[in-house]
This record gives C-alpha cells, structure tokens and sequence, in this order.
C-alpha cells in the first residue's frame, strides 16, 4: 500500500496516484510525518492518499495516539488538549469547466484558469470516519485529518500519531507534530450566511417534511453550518402557513418557523434573516410578485400591497411576541437590477413601513438603489469595479457584504470545484483586505438531482451552473456530510479574526501579510506552500502582540 501526505489546501483526485503527486512535489510533507501550526480556537488539517488498495471487501478504519499515551479512536480528545477528526473523501463529478466570467465554457476558454479539463473527479465530500470504519470503495482513496485545537489547548508543541488501517492490506501510520500558537482566534465577527432549502433537506434523505426525523436532519444540517462559522440563517415562507381567513384576510401558522428559529439559536447562530418578500417570474423580469394562498399576484396591486401587509403585520408580531425582533434582517426581493430598481425602490419603503428599525438586505445587481437599502451586497467581481461608488454609498452609512455564485469565474475567487481549492478560503481575506463584514452564498444544499454527479446543472433551457455552485454540504444517510471546501471557508473565516485581531494593534503589519497572499479578488495566490508561510507570519505576529 503507497501513499502520500498531502496539503488540506490542494485538490486531491481519485484518477492521480501518490507517486503522481511527488513527482509534481504537489505535497507539504515528509513520507511519513507532517508538521502543522495552528491558533487556538482552531483547527489545523492534511490529506492523505492512500493507493493499492482492494478493490472491495476491505475497510478503513483510524486511531489516534497522543503523546501522554492515551489511545483511542479517531475522533476522541487527547489529553493533550486536541481532538482528531478522521474523514475519507468522496470524489464528485466535474462535467463541465466554468466560464471566464461564470456559469459554464470549454476547456479553450478555461485552460487559463481552471484546475483541469472536465470532466474530471475530483475529492470534495467528507464522509466521517467512525469507530467501526468505513467500507473501501476504490483502489485509491483519500483521507482528510482535521486536528481542532481549542482555546484552552496547551501552547506550545503536542506530538500525535496518527495510523489507518485497512483490512487485508496493511496499514500506514503519520507522525503528527502540533504547534499550538500562543494565539486564540477571536469570536466571530464575520456575518456568513449560506441559504439552504429546508424541504430539500427531506427530499434528499426520503423522510416525510416535517416529521421528527425531518427536525433531527435540519438539526445535522445546522452544526454543519456553524462548522463553517455560518451564524446567519433564513426563514422561508414555507416555514408559514398561511390560510384564508373566511372573511376577506389571512392566518399565519409561525409554529414550523419558531421551532428552526429554537434549534438553530441554540446551535449558536445569532441572526435571523427573512427571506424575499418578492420575486420575479424571471431574472430579466422587471415587475416583482407575491404568492398568497390563491395564487401568485402583482406585488403592487391592491391584493399583493394587502397580502404584504397582512404578512408583514403578523411576521412582526410573531418575532415581538418571542422576543426575536431585534435579531432580524430582512430582504425585499433577490437580485434587483437596473429595470426593476424603481419598483424595488417602491418596495422597500412598503417593507420598511411593517418592520420598522428592521436592517433591509439583498443581493443586489446594481448599486443605482440609493436609500432603499441597510445592507447592499454586491457580487464580489461587482465590487472591485464599481469600488468608488460603492465606497461612497458606506461612507453614507450603507454596510456592504459581498457574495458569490454562478458568477464570477475565471480568476476570481469562488468556492468552485475547477477552481484552485485555496481560492475558498481566500474569500474571507477578500473581506479582510476590503473591510467587508459579511459574505453571503445561495446554495447550501440548492442541488438538483446527484449533488455528487451532477455538478453542472441545467439552469433554464440551454445554460448550466458550475460545478460546486449549487451546494457547499453533501447528504449522506441520514444527514448532511462537509466538504473540502467548506472547510476552506472555516478556515478562511477563522483567518479574518486574526487578521482583524492583528489590524487592531498593527494595520500595516496586517495588511502587509494579507498582500502576500491575496491583493485583489483575481489577484490571489493559488499555493499552498505560499500561503502558509503568510499564515505562520501572521501567527508569529499576533504572538508577538501578545495576543492571547
């Protein structure tokens, strides 16, 4: 059996075998240790692939040995203050290369940016490698070892072994060496938020909506939102029931809101984000609707003004009565853009009647929407090109987020599966390096059909998503499973407190590490070896502060 350690940072890919990858000198370690550096408050990962393995029958399986002598499975705490994660990852996919300014292209288009030519698979989904192991399924396979170091973690150097056995074929055992950083990272600051489909949630595990196996799902699914620092959540309207009233109004049953309001305030998320009010029929359309239990009306007409005030009226009462007013944000209607902004105008203020002191946010294509908005969010390819104007709006008191999604490509930072995998975590330096407070992403679990084979969805008639754009989770069983880039976004999150933790004792030195790696958002270093050595300099600085 051969194998390979490899950097959390880079793409592994089923096709690829450890000797392919040393030749390339693709990896950040020794044969048969890796030395990692990590903050507190957090977390420190590699890669390991493994080759030559039976094609069935054999299974996986990992312990953990610490350096006070305490054995265990992979996933116990040590009593040297750390926990191992263990993870076998599960390859998708990639039919299709994204284009140069998003959706999908050729690879005569892509071969300047993208990763490789599609199709292709490649390690994304992270199945949990539990006390019993898992069942080989290929001759090669790749393992993803997170060691989380919490904040009362001892600083200074822990020594672990890892060692992962497959049945019938031998094992390999990773000598771990962990330098606890005298660096905790600070609580969450960065407002993130991923949306998700909570009927999906049942759709894609086959249990019936609603029911308490639905709830202990959209629980699953929750904790992997919070591993991503995910502290945002929305509320769709199909977690409200609304009925006629007989007599010319509306009922509104909140019992399926209140209840993922409880569960995901006490996972930890702290704001409450309504979903769109409004919709239009299409992107291009410019006139927005309502849907009301007998049918989907004209936002402006006399039933949609009637059913919006109705709605609004009982959704401000719901979250007054339970003391939840103060935790919202509200969106109008997604995406408005130059042909809709006078109607979208019109809206907003009709929104801002019925939640009064309610933060008003969207996603917006334009940034022509002068005082409709609280919180404008731009794409960040948007952004950089429209950057004076937009600065000028925050000087006025406007906050802007950013987000991405089928857009952008090219070289530009997205959370995209031909995309060099650092660019994930480069995100959130994006939100450093600009002072952006938020980031904001649709597809938690938006996939239509096999999330793992069916990547590049259809999106309308003839145009499809890029591959990774529609879900940053996997379901598996009888719940939701990480991803590679999703832990990428952890991390980067986890890199924007410290890089704001360091700005606040010493701006240049912050921004001076932050330009090492990322200037620009298609001006980002794609290495793994480049990165950690800015990221070691800004552990080495923060502990130079004194910031413990």
């Amino acid at each position: 059996m051969d194998f390979v350690i490899a950097s959390s940072s880079e793409w592994l890919y089923p096709d690829r075998t450890p000797e392919w990858y040393r030749r390339a000198e693709r990896t950040g370690a020794s044969a048969a240790s890796v030395r990692l550096r990590s903050a507190r408050n957090s977390f420190a990962a590699f890669q390991v692939m493994l080759a030559g393995l039976p094609a069935s029958g054999a299974r996986l399986t990992a312990s953990v040995s610490c350096e006070a002598g305490v054995n265990g499975e992979a996933g116990a705490s040590c009593e040297a203050g750390v926990a191992v994660e263990v993870f076998r990852e599960r390859s998708v996919n990639v039919g299709l290369n994204t284009g140069v300014h998003g959706f999908t292209a050729g690879w005569d288009v892509a071969k300047d940016y993208a990763t490789r030519e599609a199709p292709f698979r490649v390690y994304d989904a992270l199945e949990p490698v539990g006390a019993d192991g898992v069942s080989v399924e290929a001759e090669t396979e790749a393992v993803y070892v997170c060691v989380n170091v919490p904040a009362e973690a001892r600083t200074g150097v822990h020594a672990l072994t890892l060692t992962l056995d497959v049945s019938g074929c031998g094992s390999v055992t990773v000598s771990i060496t962990l330098d606890a950083a005298a660096v905790v990272v600070p609580d969450e600051s960065l407002y993130v938020t991923n949306w998700y489909t909570v009927g999906g949630m049942a759709s894609a595990h086959k249990v019936r909506p609603w029911s308490e196996e639905h709830w202990d799902i959209v629980r699953g699914y929750g904790r992997q939102m919070r591993r991503m620092h995910q502290n945002v959540f929305w509320i769709t309207w199909d977690l409200v029931v609304a009925s006629s009233d007989g007599g010319g109004g509306w009922r509104f049953d909140f019992n399926r809101a209140k209840r993922l309001i409880e569960e995901y305030l006490g996972l930890g998320f702290t704001v409450i984000e309504g979903s769109p009010v409004f919709g239009r029929d299409d992107w291009s359309a410019n006139e927005f609707k309502i849907n009301t239990p007998e049918g989907r009306v004209g936002a402006l007409t006399p039933e949609g003004c009637a059913y919006t005030a109705a709605l609004l009226n009982a959704w401000r009462a719901f979250l007054l009565e339970n003391g939840w007013y103060d935790k919202l944000i509200q969106h109008v209607g997604d995406e408005p853009h130059g042909g809709c902004a006078a109607e979208y105008r019109i809206l907003a203020g009709i929104v801002r009647r019925y939640l009064p002191g309610v933060k008003l946010i969207d996603a917006v294509e334009t940034h022509e929407l002068y005082g409709a908005l609280d919180i404008m969010v731009p794409k960040n390819d948007y952004y950089e090109r429209n950057a004076a104007v937009i600065e000028n709006l925050r000087a006025r008191g406007d906050e802007i987020w950013f987000y991405t999604c089928c857009i952008p490509g090219g070289k530009y930072c997205n959370r995209l599966l031909d995309m060099p995998l650092i660019r994930s975590r480069m995100l959130h330096w994006g939100n450093y390096k600009y002072s952006i407070p938020g980031f904001l992403h649709w597809g938690l679990n938006h996939w239509r059909g096999d999330p793992y084979e069916d990547t590049t969805p259809l999106n309308g008639p003839t145009n499809r998503l890029p591959a990774g754009d529609t879900n940053i989770v996997y379901p598996l069983g009888a719940g939701a499973i990480p991803s590679m880039r999703g832990e990428q976004m952890r991390a980067g999150a986890e890199d924007f407190e410290l890089l704001r933790a360091l700005a606040e004792r010493d701006r240049a030195a912050a921004d001076a590490i932050c330009a090492r790696v990322f200037r620009a958002f298609d001006d980002a270093d794609n290495t793994p070896d480049c990165f950690d050595d800015a990221h070691d300099a800004l552990l080495d600085a923060l502990s130079k502060q004194q910031y413990i």
